[in-house]
């Protein structure tokens, strides 16, 4: 209570005992407990959205296949339905897949190009990159996959590193749907809510993970 009392800005009885018990947690569940966890979330998500939104915007770009346009397209006109009207099938679909309490949810979409902004972010700055490049390493007998590993990459490391700052800063938005199938909280380490949260297969409320 000394907080409350104390009218100086240093405390009388100074002591290090409250950053050790913060640290400890409660309930058994230490603060690096929740720093793993955020810190495995995060490193997947990045490297998740760094391959698979890479390897899209490299075929969209570059690669010529049928439906090339219709397929850029439509991943940009869903990004705007209003995310509460996503919540609800995306908790099914994890229902289904039996993914509720395990971090499938919240890992697995990364590597499957769901985030249609940064695909688009990649696929303007792959076009800015010349064509004459990709025909001079065709000529020298290079594939497909070798110009996307090779040149393309190494070219586009401003545009992987803006994907991997706003992966990153946007994480909290990213997480909250798949946060849904968490019901016990028991893979963060956290108290199993109320019956009632989640009787009669209702989605949990709304709430942010406890490793956050």
């Amino acid at each position: 209570n000394e907080i409350f009392t104390a009218v100086g800005l240093w405390p009388d009885n100074a002591s290090l005992d409250n950053f050790a018990a913060g640290w400890r947690g409660i309930s058994g569940n230490s603060f690096g407990r929740y720093f793993l966890n955020s810190l495995t979330i995060s490193t997947l998500a990045i490297v998740g959205n760094l391959i698979a939104c890479s390897m899209a915007a490299f075929a969209f770009a570059r690669l010529e296949f049928i439906g090339r346009e219709g397929g850029f397209r439509l991943p940009s006109a869903t990004s705007a339905a209003p995310r509460p009207l996503t919540v609800i099938p995306q908790y099914i679909l994890f229902q289904q897949l039996g993914w509720v309490n395990t971090m499938l949810p919240l890992v697995l979409p990364k590597f499957l190009a769901t985030d249609a902004f940064f695909i688009f972010l990649m696929v303007q700055f792959i076009r800015g990159i010349p064509l004459e490049l990709d025909q001079a390493a065709v000529m020298d007998g290079a594939t497909p996959r070798q110009i996307f590993w090779h040149l393309i990459i190494p070219l586009s490391l401003p545009a992987l590193a803006t994907t991997a700052i706003f992966v990153h800063l946007d994480l909290e938005r990213l997480l909250r749907p798949p946060a849904l199938p968490d019901e016990t909280r028991e893979l963060h380490g956290g108290a199993r809510p109320p019956p009632s949260s989640t009787r009669q297969g209702r989605p949990p409320s709304d709430r942010s993970l406890p490793c956050r």
